[in-house]
């Protein structure tokens, strides 16, 4: 929460492929040269400063906890989370694994797709993109999840995962 006056305001466009980790690269990069432009005008005695417009608002420490995945959100929703805790705590789901049980899965990359099928639950895989990803069903929408993280693995592109993983179509993430 930061109430104080503004002495230089920049804007940095957020394109749908950016994610938190490019974000951050952008503010990085608008955020010196904003520092320039500010420093060159306080040389010159060009500053000025203006009050904030709007309500304070309040942006809670993210926890553990909020990287989980609750399919039966929207896909934007979904696509939106991924995006923005890709650095931590990462976008994660479980699914059952014949051989040990429940399994984290943790989620990189995503993208909304239009495959309307009736009838699927939310986190049900509603099929498989040979060499581009699983469709999984959500609350409103589909996402195709294109990279992906096995527990106790390395990343890797969701089609790899599906070969060695052992799930099937109706099968869900929980």
């Amino acid at each position: 929460m930061d109430t104080g006056p503004l002495f230089l305001q920049e804007k940095v466009r957020v394109e749908t492929e950016d994610d938190a980790i490019t974000l951050k690269k952008k503010l990085i990069e608008a955020g010196l040269t904003g520092l320039n432009k500010l420093m060159a005008e306080l040389s010159q005695g060009l500053v000025k400063k203006e009050p904030q417009k709007g309500e304070v608002s309040h942006a809670p420490r993210l926890k553990k906890e909020d990287g989980r995945i609750n399919w039966t959100q929207g896909a934007k929703e979904i696509f939106n989370l991924v995006r923005g805790v890709i650095e931590w705590p990462g976008a994660y789901t479980f699914y059952r694994s014949s051989e040990s049980g429940s399994k984290q899965l943790k989620i990189s990359k995503v993208e909304i797709v239009d495959f309307v099928r009736k009838g699927k639950a939310p986190g049900e895989i509603v099929t498989v993109e040979k060499n581009e990803g699983i469709v999984v069903q959500t609350g409103q929408g589909q996402l195709l999840l294109k990279e992906v993280q096995p527990e106790g693995k390395k990343p890797m592109d969701a089609w790899s995962f599906w070969q060695g993983a052992r799930l099937n179509v109706g099968d869900k993430f929980i």
